[in-house]
């Protein structure tokens, strides 16, 4: 009995050490995606926007990768924001609340860069006084 009990927590420990790696290395590549997403939009986005910048992943619940978040106060003019990216090159996204993810989007465009496509997302939020923007990956 203790033998199959140690087999049993040797396995369970030898999981969570896979789990824990697979974790790791799932992180490390949302920082190397949070990196390239940040260079393909740096002449985008204003300085005072992109110091609010939020890197996030999907680490602690699979392996969805990284993307940024910016939270932009309501006294930025998000029509002549979005206007930037089109200006830069990128495609408006039309329909982009009609998306089952984005509900609350507002406006969005996309672009590829080095072979992928990125797509930037203006969101409404619970705050009248802000809304944020997102930038990922597309899927």
């Amino acid at each position: 009995m203790a033998v199959l009990l140690a087999g049993i927590l040797m396995a369970a420990m030898l999981a969570g050490c896979q789990f824990l790696s697979s974790e790791t290395n799932c992180r490390q590549e949302a920082r190397r995606q949070a990196s390239e997403l940040k260079d393909a939009v740096s002449g985008l986005v204003p300085a005072s926007i992109a110091a609010t910048v939020e890197e996030l992943d999907g680490c602690d619940s699979g392996d969805e990768g990284g993307w940024l978040s910016f939270t932009v106060y309501r006294a930025v003019d998000g029509e002549a924001l979005i206007h930037k990216f089109v200006e830069g090159g990128w495609k408006p996204i039309a329909d982009l609340q009609k998306r089952d993810e984005c509900p609350k989007c507002i406006a969005g465009a996309t672009a590829r860069i080095n072979g992928r496509s990125i797509e930037v997302a203006f969101m409404e939020t619970q705050e009248s006084s802000v809304f944020d923007i997102i930038i990922e990956f597309a899927p």
